[in-house]
């Protein structure tokens, strides 16, 4: 049975903001019944007692928090609902309905909303879900996995079918939600054959969602691994050895002995498919302060760059140039609270107006570069790196910026 506890605190701040984690964070609940057997919640440095998947602890008043810490939020950017160790939608919520006062209580506010689920439960609280869409913007990430459902039904027992997901997907889309899917993990040996990627890849363009963001497996040391080594002794024996020794390294992040070639096995089939190993710009767009943003994109494009061989040296310092500008600007307000953070935003489109913020960045070709995306309304293309608008006309930033 799930425990009921008082907590003192919900939003968490994220240090470092990114498309994938939001600016901000919470989830209703700690543990997930979704029992996916993979799932690195089991390790031990995430500090959860218990059984992952039955101790389930139930932040009751979660809700009642969120109204008092919204209004006292300084910045704006994205409510990221999700965790490393539970789904906010998961059976729990069935019964505390957490997630209708959330959702209830976001729809009163300005800030875009970031969900992860792997439950279809999220269509309960539709009407709340829309508004928020309405008002701010929603972006869903689904975790699929497989569209096999027997597979499903082993590996992440507790979840929505496969089926389920990918109509939430498809529903959301179509209302106009921003939408991707996360597969990941998929297994070494049961999962990550280029026939079943084809599949997955070959459903997301079907829907016509925003991205797919493809992951390996990742077995840390201790509770996680020996959890699913146990799980893949008892249901696919045969894959076993090969499994063991593809993660004798004991990593501490957990990854396999060849996972730079699954990486380069899933890179063409990204390019082939029109998709990139990033959530994509326009994505995220407008839905952080735009000094986050400007982080967020050129984090993004010293990836993207280097997957195509370019050199990225040149980005490399612009990007840690403007992240020591941007610290001492957030510092200084830090301690001011009758200043906005909203300055900081005003101050960079002044100098990307005037051309001065090559002084911060110490690179022209870039400043030009984020004067078209950030003062015409365009956004960057991560498959083609290209700068595109409603019209779809390009400019392209070639070469070293």
């Amino acid at each position: 049975m799930p425990s009921e506890i008082q907590v003192k605190k919900l939003l968490r701040k994220n240090r470092f903001p990114e498309a994938f984690a939001g600016k901000y964070a919470f989830s209703p609940y700690m543990g997930c019944s979704h029992d996916c057997k993979y799932c690195d919640g089991r390790y031990e440095k995430y500090h959860f007692e218990g059984d992952l998947h039955q101790d389930i602890s139930v932040r009751i008043n979660a809700p009642e928090l969120l109204a008092q810490e919204l209004p006292k939020l300084r910045e704006f950017g994205p409510i990221c609902i999700s965790s490393g160790i539970s789904d906010a939608y998961q059976p729990a919520e069935r019964k505390y309905g957490l997630m209708s006062e959330c959702t209830s209580i976001l729809a009163e506010y300005d800030f875009p909303v970031i969900l992860h689920t792997k439950s279809n439960l999220m269509l309960r609280d539709w009407l709340n879900w829309e508004k928020i869409n309405r008002r701010s913007g929603v972006n869903l990430y689904v975790s699929i996995t497989w569209l096999d459902d027997s597979m499903r039904q082993k590996f992440e027992p507790g979840a929505s079918s496969a089926s389920e997901r990918w109509e939430l997907l498809r529903i959301a889309h179509n209302a106009g939600f921003k939408t991707g899917v996360l597969a990941m993990p998929l297994i070494p040996g049961i999962s990550d054959s280029d026939e079943h990627i084809r599949k997955l890849l070959t459903k997301t363009r079907e829907l016509d969602l925003d991205f797919i963001w493809i992951a390996g497996l990742t077995l840390k040391p201790g509770r996680q691994k020996d959890y699913f080594l146990d799980f893949i002794n008892n249901e696919f024996p045969r894959h076993l050895q090969k499994m063991t020794g593809l993660y004798l390294n004991n990593d501490q992040y957990g990854a396999p002995l060849n996972g730079r070639q699954f990486y380069r096995q899933i890179m063409p089939l990204y390019e082939e498919y029109g998709f990139t190993d990033c959530i994509p710009h326009q994505v995220f767009k407008g839905k952080f302060a735009l000094y986050d943003e400007i982080s967020i994109l050129l984090h993004d494009m010293q990836k993207l760059y280097r997957l195509k061989g370019i050199h990225t040296a040149r980005l490399k310092t612009a990007a840690f140039k403007y992240a020591e500008w941007l610290k001492e600007q957030k510092d200084y307000i830090a301690h001011r609270r009758n200043i906005s953070y909203n300055v900081i935003d005003i101050e960079i489109k002044k100098q990307l107006a005037s051309g001065e913020f090559s002084q911060i960045i110490e690179n022209r070709k870039l400043t030009v570069f984020l004067q078209r995306i950030f003062l015409n309304n365009k956004f960057l293309d991560y498959s083609t790196l290209e700068l595109k608008d409603e019209t779809d006309l390009t400019y392209t930033f070639n070469g070293n910026p």
